[in-house]
């Protein structure tokens, strides 16, 4: 009997051994997944193969995030896994779990929980997100205790690295070429910035062309460049804004606007410069890498081409334009009134360097197009001289309807009078003849007419399907 209870025994430990470990399984799996579903590519896991359950040093196994990972989402937990059952799966399934105290530090300090996983397993869930551009180390001190009584020999430490500040995007974007001497460059990033501390981390040059010492050849040498950047300076950088829900302008931190201490010059190249290592309002780490933008700003306002095609008048311009100084001097003449003005909505039309009107136009019939020198760009340039752009509309198409009081037939009483309504269009006359049909023959277009749409294009059908009405 004592034999029996000794391996009933022996078996139900064996169970919960096994338990244990499919239950540690489950949860790690759970918490990599959970992990890396979080991370912008695939990251390995830090598994030291290190002696059995059984024997060998006890030593943590594995770790996350990984050894030096980078970009770690705010998130993120951390997880430690031993080699050896580090609490008995009784404490696991209890409130126990949840350890108020563990010897494993942090730094920098952050508030959250341990509970355990398994009876190997260990995950710290901080209380709130981790903070960005931070680089953390985690400390496994040497001495803490195994089921078995075995300890930690050696102080093990790891550190990781949450999101860095990225750039995003930009206004103007780039290559743009529709700067103007009033521009501001906005930047817009992965996180909350410090407008305070970026300024030292943003430069601005401006492309400008120079004479040679030499004019004999020396540029078609390569023995000079005929180009150099000249430092612009940099008046302020603030945070950005934002259209809210209540579409009211708000703050928005991960926004920095740029603003030149001077206007930027017309028709020039210029390049922006956010070093590695720019700030953002969380964490000590800087941006990993350097940033350039490259705009241009516009030249002098023209009208590149205006085209009327299918009742539309198209106008292309160089640069963008203020729609309220060209509202009133974009003149279509002749007109029957005065020199007619084409419908123009100044608000559709500002920053604009496409646009398309509907005048209201006489077929066959000759006009000139006039934009006057009062009409601008957003920056205020005035065209330097009209701009004028001739064209004939055209004739036209003739056409001949005729209106029956029905769909397409008409029943008129015996002893009185036919009438059909007809109208043309730009046509000199029209002939109309009329012809008898038998009752077959009526009753034959009669089918063929409701057959065909309902009967709304009779004379096609007639014309269609002339062989079946005269057989």
């Amino acid at each position: 009997m004592l034999t029996f209870l000794r391996i009933r025994t022996a078996m139900r430990s064996l169970r919960s051994i096994v338990i244990a470990l499919t239950v540690l399984l489950f949860l790690l799996a759970v918490s990599l997944g959970i992990f890396l579903s979080h991370q912008s590519g695939p990251r390995d896991v830090t598994l030291d193969q290190t002696a059995s359950a059984g024997t060998g040093t006890l030593t943590v196994a594995a770790r996350i995030p990984p050894v030096n990972a980078t970009d770690v989402p705010p998130t993120a937990d951390i997880v430690l896994t031993f080699n050896r059952p580090m609490v008995p799966l009784s404490q696991v399934q209890s409130v126990t779990a949840r350890m108020p105290t563990w010897p494993v530090t942090i730094r920098p300090a952050i508030k959250g929980r341990w509970r355990w996983l398994g009876t190997t397993a260990i995950r710290f869930t901080p209380d709130a997100p981790l903070p960005l551009a931070t680089m953390f180390t985690v400390t496994v001190p040497s001495g803490i205790p195994s089921v078995s009584g075995n300890r930690t020999e050696q102080d093990f430490s790891w550190s990781f690295e949450t999101e860095r500040p990225i750039l995003l995007s930009t206004e103007p974007l780039e290559q743009a070429d529709d700067a103007g001497p009033t521009t501001q460059i906005t930047l817009h990033f992965n996180q909350e910035m410090d407008p305070t501390g970026a300024k030292e981390s943003l430069k601005l040059f401006e492309k400008r062309q120079v004479v040679p010492s030499s004019v004999t050849g020396a540029l078609s040498q390569g023995g000079e460049s005929n180009e150099e950047m000249k430092p612009v300076l940099i008046g302020s950088v603030t945070s950005g804004t934002k259209q809210g829900e209540d579409l009211k302008t708000e703050i928005d931190k991960h926004a920095l606007v740029l603003s030149p201490r001077s206007p930027l010059s017309f028709h020039r190249e210029y390049t922006l410069v956010a070093a590695a290592g720019l700030r953002a309002a969380q964490g000590s780490l800087g941006s990993a890498t350097a940033a350039t933008l490259r705009f241009k700003t516009v030249g002098a306002f023209q009208v590149i081409s205006a085209l009327y095609d299918l009742g539309q008048l198209h106008l292309e311009f160089s640069n963008p334009i203020k729609g309220a100084t060209c509202s009133g001097n974009v003149l279509v003449t002749p007109s029957k009134e005065s020199p007619s003005v084409p419908t123009i909505n100044p608000g559709e039309w500002d920053l604009q360097k496409s646009i398309t009107v509907w005048p209201t136009l006489e077929p066959s019939t000759n006009y000139t197009l006039t934009i006057k020198k009062g009409c601008t760009d957003a920056y205020g340039q005035p065209l330097a001289t009209d701009f004028v752009y001739r064209w004939k509309t055209l004739p036209l198409p003739a056409a001949t309807f005729i209106h029956p009081k029905g769909h397409s037939f008409t029943i008129f009483e015996r002893g009185r009078t036919p009438v059909y309504y007809l109208n043309a269009v730009n046509t000199a006359g029209v002939d109309v003849q009329m012809g008898e049909l038998s009752i077959e023959k009526f009753l034959r277009l009669r089918q063929i007419s409701k057959s065909t749409n309902e009967g709304d294009h009779p004379l096609i059908d007639i014309e269609k399907n002339a062989s079946k009405i005269h057989r």
